[in-house]
């Protein structure tokens, strides 16, 4: 008999802070959409298809470098995915951090009215993040049913000649020409990697902040425990989303050529 209208309320704001929004939140982070790398550059005029090609490279860790490329007047979208391995078996990303044959790779849809493939060496040079071991090696892959390997080695051959290095010091040399093989488009929690992180990160920043009290001037005190809490419930079960994702995330699937310009024309 003593239950009131505010005791409800206080009712409805435990469960929705304790058990509900900590299992909206992980489905948020699983299914928190992915920027479609095209729409960055929706402004731009829609190029005819047969002005739109695509470009393969290795570049070191392929989540900043993908992103970065996606900056480039004429990149029309990116993807990141595996490559340099003839044998015709399926990658994880577990079987190339602890392999020796793929390549993390940066596939690109360019238009080449807008930037020549030789522009998009450049830009590849002075964007990669190479290491020495294989998975993150700098590698122009070149299709044999187009004329990139001969422009591939010729800007290649200048650059060396010319001595080019960039700012930090990276030379030319390093940079390798191998034949396109399959290319498997990566797990989908590494596509727009920190397009995505970002806002995480800035949730979580929010959520941690909240459970800490620097909300507390504009809670009423009559619920402040309350949403702390709620607060480090939904940080915590965000943080177990995300590694779900990661060790649950099975999606790699391989794109033929062309199979990206593909999704670009019809977005």
């Amino acid at each position: 008999n003593n239950f009131t209208k505010t005791d409800g309320t206080m009712k409805n704001s435990f469960l929705l802070t304790h058990f509900l929004a900590p299992f909206a939140t992980a489905s948020a982070f699983i299914a928190l959409p992915s920027i479609p790398s095209q729409a960055l550059h929706a402004s731009r005029p829609r190029s005819m298809l047969h002005e739109r090609k695509e470009a393969s490279f290795g570049m070191g860790c392929f989540w900043e470098p993908s992103e970065s490329l996606l900056k480039q007047k004429g990149v029309l979208a990116t993807t990141v995915g595996y490559t340099g391995n003839s044998e015709s078996v399926i990658p994880s990303y577990d079987s190339v951090c602890y392999g020796r044959d793929w390549v993390e790779a940066v596939r690109v849809v360019y238009d080449d009215s807008e930037v020549t493939y030789e522009e998009l060496l450049d830009h590849f040079f002075e964007l990669q993040k190479p290491t020495p071991s294989r998975q993150y090696s700098s590698i122009v892959f070149t299709d044999s049913k187009t004329d990139e390997a001969a422009r591939a080695q010729k800007w290649l051959e200048s650059c060396i000649k010319d001595k080019r290095r960039r700012k930090d010091g990276l030379p030319a040399s390093v940079v390798k020409i191998e034949p396109l093989t399959k290319f498997y488009r990566a797990e989908g929690y590494h596509q727009e990697y920190w397009q995505k992180w970002r806002v995480r990160f800035a949730i979580i920043a929010l959520l941690i902040a909240g459970e800490a009290g620097a909300f507390s001037s504009v809670i009423p005190p009559n619920v402040e425990n309350l949403f702390e809490k709620g607060c480090f419930n939904v940080a915590v079960a965000g943080i177990v989303a995300a590694l779900l994702e990661r060790f649950l995330a099975r999606d790699v699937r391989e794109l033929a050529p062309g199979d990206l310009i593909a999704t670009v024309s019809r977005s």
